[in-house]
């Protein structure tokens, strides 16, 4: 079924917008295929709270903001594709630590809370 979409999603979405038609496309699938995941679970009786649906929708909203906002940053400071590409992945590197120690990624995985006033 996956496959089958991100077909039929593909040859709709590049002619029109090109390599951004392949990323809409792809973040298309995998939300369609999630859902129906979360549906066959749902429907077979494993449930999930609600509090950790949303702390995990809130961590990749998160980190979806710091990577572009990283790729943009990194396409003001360089000309070359090799110095974005770092700079979004140092970016996105580091954003994942932050959100793993201190935010929702850490509670889901069960991280160590830090200490109180405790710096990086």
């Amino acid at each position: 079924m996956a496959v089958a979409l991100k077909v039929v999603l593909n040859s709709l979405l590049i002619p029109r917008f090109g390599h951004q038609g392949i990323a809409v496309a792809s973040s298309i699938t995998y939300l369609i295929t999630d859902l129906v995941f979360v549906a066959a679970l749902w429907w077979y009786g494993i449930r999930f709270r609600l509090r950790t649906i949303a702390s995990a929708a809130t961590s990749g909203i998160a980190m979806g903001a710091v990577v572009i906002l990283a790729a943009y940053i990194a396409r003001l400071m360089t000309v070359s594709y090799v110095g974005q590409i770092g700079s979004g992945i140092g970016g996105a590197v580091a954003a994942l630590i932050i959100l793993y120690r201190y935010g929702p990624i850490g509670q889901l995985l069960g991280a160590q809370t830090p200490v109180k006033g405790a710096s990086l």
